[in-house]
């Protein structure tokens, strides 16, 4: 199983190869086999972002709304009652995670979460990097197993430490 999951990962960048209708070509399998001892917000983050796995997908929003709304209740922000904004931050992080994309522009990212943009730059702005970089560190534990996985199943390519 593995020596075909060594096939489907880019040597340079780790990433994954696509198959026909942009979907990944590595499976559940694939990762069940390869995330053995990693915690929970990297295995989800693969799941979702190189299986396209939609329960994960789902699971990855909720682990990052929690984790928001902790740091919401523990930090006292000034949330309005009933508002969305923090699901709201949680699925745009999530979404730009899996989607390897960019951040929005000031204005994009305050309707997005529907505030001001003087509220998005004084206050969403940095917890938005907050909690994005939680999901970069998730990714980057992801990325070296995935590495040590591959070069395990090519030794020759770890040799000449390509990576």
């Amino acid at each position: 199983m593995l020596e075909t999951l060594s096939h489907k990962l880019s040597v340079q960048s780790v990433g994954v190869q696509v198959g026909s209708g942009g979907r990944p070509e590595v499976t559940t399998s694939d990762f069940a086999a390869m995330m053995a001892g990693l915690p929970p917000g990297p295995v989800t983050l693969g799941y979702a972002k190189y299986v396209g796995d939609e329960q994960a997908a789902r699971r990855l929003y909720a682990m990052l709304h929690v984790l928001a709304s902790d740091w919401a209740r523990r930090e006292g922000w000034e949330v309005p009652k009933g508002s969305e904004q923090v699901g709201r931050l949680a699925r745009k992080v999530r979404d730009d995670l899996i989607a390897s994309r960019g951040m929005l522009s000031e204005r994009e990212a305050a309707a997005w979460l529907k505030v001001s943009r003087r509220k998005w730059r004084e206050v969403w702005q940095a917890r938005y990097h907050r909690l994005l970089s939680v999901g970069q560190d998730w990714e980057g534990d992801l990325r070296r197993k995935l590495s040590r996985e591959y070069y395990a199943q090519n030794p020759t390519l770890a040799e000449l430490d390509l990576a």
